[in-house]
């Protein structure tokens, strides 16, 4: 969580698309701290394949945001979102 604080604007950005990249491919499990300060563990994507239904063209083109990543929560089958500075693990199988 602090790394992300304390990265440069380049290795943040270059953090954003890595991770943009990988949940457009897999199933993710991301493990951040919620503005509550609660633990949450979110099993989300950004796979099209992987949802419930078909993603309309709005969708797709919103614009990216430095702050936060909406994604796909897989078990309440609902869009999600949360902060990349408050990102504490991420896991994914190849």
């Amino acid at each position: 969580m602090k790394w992300y604080i304390n990265a440069s604007e380049t290795e943040q950005e270059i953090f954003r698309e890595w991770l943009y990249g990988v949940m457009r491919m897999h199933e993710v499990e991301i493990d951040f701290v919620k503005k509550n300060g609660e633990m949450r563990n979110l099993k989300c994507t950004l796979d099209e394949s992987k949802m419930l239904f078909e993603v309309p063209k709005s969708d797709k083109v919103k614009a990216k945001s430095k702050e936060s990543l909406s994604v796909y929560d897989l078990e309440k089958e609902e869009w999600r979102a949360f902060r990349y500075d408050s990102v504490t693990c991420i896991k994914f199988n190849i």
